[in-house]
């Protein structure tokens, strides 16, 4: 028996929420809005598993992603803000590592260095 495949979200499956609210934007904007709203879902699905000092950043991005791809910004502030987003999570992905290692010596396990 085979277990189904997991595919994960694409940025396409989000044009249809963007479409409608944003009838005369070209297909960058549409792009960099869907992208937007993928980084929300990528962050909330991140915050289900990651410990809480990557938490706070993944939510930050959860809640600034939703709000800021169906406001009305320039090309430019969407790519800005998508850009500082991306670095937010991967500061959360690095802050979730370093905890992690922390928590790992502090309870008397042996991190990869020995």
């Amino acid at each position: 028996m085979n277990a189904p495949s997991f595919k994960p979200p694409r940025w396409q499956e989000y044009r249809s929420t963007v479409q409608p609210i944003f009838r005369r934007a070209t297909n960058e904007e549409i792009e960099l809005r869907a992208r937007l709203l993928l980084l929300r879902d990528t962050a909330l699905n991140a915050m289900t598993y990651s410990n809480e000092e990557a938490y706070g950043l993944l939510h930050a991005v959860y809640e600034m992603a939703g709000r800021y791809a169906l406001l009305d910004l320039t090309i430019e502030q969407l790519r800005e803000m998508r850009r500082i987003l991306i670095m937010a999570t991967t500061n959360a992905s690095a802050m979730q590592v370093l905890a992690n290692d922390i928590h790992n010596t502090w309870s008397g396990g042996t991190n990869a260095g020995g």
